[in-house]
C-alpha cells in the first residue's frame, strides 16, 4: 500500500513537471508557518488566567512544539527531496490548519498542548522544505537570493503574528478565537496558490528514507557544526526572550500588556529583517561573528531590564536582540546554504533548522525547571551565563575551522 502510494507521488510528479519559479508562494508558506508559531504569544497569559495552570506549565506549553519540529525535522525533513516539495508543502499547511482549529476550540490546558505539537510539525515541515524549495529555485537561475528570502520571511511572519494578535487581543471581541479564525483564513488563501503551482520533479532518487538521523554529510559536518552553534544560541535566546516577554511586559506595563507585548516583538522581529538585509553586505562568515558578539551585551541588557523592570532597558536589548538575531541567523543560514548540494538540501536544512528549534525550546524547559528550583532571576543569570559560554564557543569553533 505504501509503495503504491510512493509511484503515485512519483508519478505526479514526474507528469507534471515544469520549473518551480514561485518565490513568493514558497516565501508566503514559511512566512505563514511562522506567523502561526508567534501569533499566541499575547494570549498566554490569559490562557494562564483561564485554565490555571502554573508557570512552569507556561513554559512547557511554550516548548512542546520541539517535540513535533523534531519529529518533522528528523523523521519527515528528507522526504521532499525524494517526493518532491509541493505535496510536503501541502501536508505542512493542513497540519497548521489542524493546529489552528485545536486552537479555536480549546477548552483546557490539553488542547493547548496538542496545538503546540501541531503546530511545531507543521512549521518543521514547512520551513526545511520551503528553504529547499527556493535555493532550488535560486540553482535555476544562478543566484544567491534564497537563504536570504527564506530568512526574510521567517522574521516577517514571526513579526505579523504577536502584532496582529495583540492588536486584536486589546481591542476585538473574543479576540482568542478570533485571532486563530483568521490565521485559518489565510492559511486556506496559502494552500489555494501551492495548489495552483506545479509540481516538480525530486532532487533525489530511491525510496523516502525515514531513519532518524541527522542527515549531514560526513565530508559537510566540520564546516556545519559553526552555524548550527551560532543558531543554536541565536534561537535560545529568542526562545527564553518571547517566553518571558508577556510577564516583564505585565509589570511594566499592567495596562494594555497584550499590545504593548505584540509592538514590542514586532519591533524585535522586524529589527532582525532589516539586520538580516544589512548582512549581505558582508561575507556570511563575517556575518555570523557579528552576531555572535552582539549576542552578550543583548543577553545582558536583556537580565537587567528584568530585573529592574526598566522599559528603556527593554527597549535597547530589544533593539541588541533584533541585531544579534538578524546577523546571525542570516549568516549561518548562507553558510549552509553554500555548503548545501542539490541532492542534501532538504536533509542539511532539516539538520539546520533542528538546531535553531533545539535551542528555541530545550533553554526555555531549563528555565522553566530552575525557576522552580531557585528563582526566576536566578535563573536568568544561569541562562545568561551559560548562553555567553556557547557563543564563546562559537567564535572559539569559527575560529578553528576557517
Amino acid at each position: 500500500m505504501l509503495q503504491r502510494v510512493y509511484d503515485g507521488l512519483i508519478y505526479m510528479n514526474n507528469q507534471q513537471y515544469r520549473p518551480l519559479h514561485s518565490v513568493p508562494t514558497a516565501m508566503l508558506i514559511i512566512g505563514a508557518a511562522f506567523l502561526g508559531s508567534t501569533l499566541a504569544t499575547p494570549f498566554y497569559l490569559p490562557y494562564q488566567q483561564t485554565f490555571g495552570f502554573s508557570e512552569f506549565t507556561l513554559t512547557q506549553i511554550y516548548a512542546i512544539y520541539v517535540l513535533g519540529n523534531m519529529v518533522a525535522l528528523l523523521f519527515l525533513g528528507r522526504l521532499s527531496d525524494s517526493l518532491g516539495r509541493k505535496p510536503i508543502l501541502m501536508a505542512a499547511l493542513l497540519l497548521a490548519c489542524l493546529s489552528t482549529l485545536l486552537f479555536i476550540f480549546a477548552a483546557g490546558t490539553i488542547w493547548l498542548f496538542a496545538a503546540r505539537l501541531v503546530s511545531g510539525l507543521a512549521v518543521g515541515l514547512a520551513s526545511s522544505t520551503g528553504t529547499a524549495w527556493l535555493v532550488d529555485i535560486d540553482a535555476e537561475h544562478h543566484t544567491e537570493h534564497a537563504t536570504v528570502r527564506a530568512a526574510g520571511a521567517n522574521f516577517a511572519g514571526s513579526a505579523i503574528g504577536p502584532l496582529a494578535g495583540g492588536v486584536l487581543y486589546q481591542y476585538a471581541f473574543a479576540p482568542m478565537q478570533l485571532a486563530w479564525v483568521c490565521y485559518l483564513a489565510a492559511l486556506a488563501g496559502v494552500l489555494i496558490l501551492l495548489y495552483r503551482v506545479p509540481a516538480g520533479r525530486p532532487t533525489a532518487s530511491g525510496r523516502p528514507d525515514l531513519w532518524p538521523r541527522i542527515a549531514v554529510p560526513r565530508r559537510l559536518r566540520r564546516y556545519f557544526i559553526t552555524p548550527a552553534l551560532t543558531a543554536f544560541c541565536v534561537f535560545a535566546f529568542i526562545g527564553y526572550y518571547l517566553a518571558l516577554l508577556p510577564s516583564i511586559v505585565q509589570v511594566i506595563l499592567p495596562s494594555g500588556g497584550g499590545l504593548a507585548t505584540g509592538a514590542i516583538m514586532f519591533v524585535l522581529f522586524m529589527g532582525g529583517l532589516g539586520a538580516l538585509l544589512a548582512e549581505r553586505r558582508f561575507p556570511c562568515d563575517r556575518s555570523m561573528r557579528i552576531g555572535l558578539i552582539l549576542l552578550v551585551p543583548a543577553l545582558c541588557t536583556f537580565y537587567l531590564a528584568q530585573r529592574e523592570a526598566s522599559l528603556w532597558l527593554l527597549i535597547l536589548g530589544t533593539l541588541l536582540t533584533a541585531a544579534a538575531s538578524g546577523m546571525g541567523f542570516g549568516g549561518s543560514l548562507r553558510v549552509v546554504g553554500q555548503i548545501s548540494p542539490s541532492s542534501h538540501r532538504a536533509s542539511i536544512s532539516s539538520a539546520y533548522y533542528l538546531a535553531c528549534f533545539v535551542g528555541a525550546s530545550i533553554p526555555v524547559l531549563g528555565i522553566g525547571l530552575a525557576a522552580v528550583l531557585w528563582g526566576l532571576s536566578a535563573a536568568s543569570l544561569i541562562f545568561t551565563v551559560v548562553t555567553s559560554l556557547l557563543v564563546a564557543a562559537a567564535l572559539i569553533t569559527r575560529r578553528s575551522r576557517s
